[in-house]
């Protein structure tokens, strides 16, 4: 009997059976590799825009003299400063932080929440000369806009800053 040099049913039925099991598998970690690859993009872009936020401000209140507002009647979204003679105004227009209506963040964020809560130190209990101490509370909730839920991320960050009247 002659040996042909081809594969039987059988073979080529088990050897495609293995090639569609390794590919699936091969499939299902690329899909969740791509996943997690969103995930943490998002992660970063979310935590880089609330540092950046955060920071901007901080030193904007620091260099304040001093900080003017939030007052009564004010948004606690919105806070005004005097820097160097000039009125500066902080606020949560739509998603984005604005400093005189230029936007601080950008589209890849939407920024869920801004507060600001102004606390003043008049009288110290010793009192040794000084001018009151205005500190700014900022808070400060941050998402990604991607729409997927899977990838849905939001962070809040809470911090201050004191702007000692000269």
């Amino acid at each position: 009997m002659k040996k042909n040099g081809g594969f039987t049913l059988i073979e080529l039925l088990l050897y495609v059976a293995i090639f569609a099991m390794v590919s699936g598998m091969f499939t299902g970690i690329l899909v969740v590799m791509l996943r997690v690859q969103g995930q943490q993009s998002g992660l970063v872009e979310v935590s880089n825009q609330l540092a950046f936020a955060m920071n901007r401000i901080q030193g904007m209140i620091r260099e304040s003299n001093p900080a003017v507002a939030p007052v009564v009647g004010d948004p606690p979204s919105s806070l005004t400063l005097s820097i160097a003679g000039s009125s500066k105004v902080i606020s949560l227009s739509g998603n984005e932080i604005r400093v005189d209506g230029v936007p601080i963040t950008t589209s890849k964020i939407k920024v869920d929440a801004l507060k600001f809560t102004k606390y003043t130190l008049e009288n110290p209990s010793i009192d040794l000369g000084l001018a009151p101490v205005h500190t700014i509370e900022i808070e400060i909730t941050i998402s990604n806009s991607d729409p997927s839920p899977q990838n849905k991320i939001t962070r809040t960050l809470k911090g201050s800053a004191s702007a000692i009247a000269k």
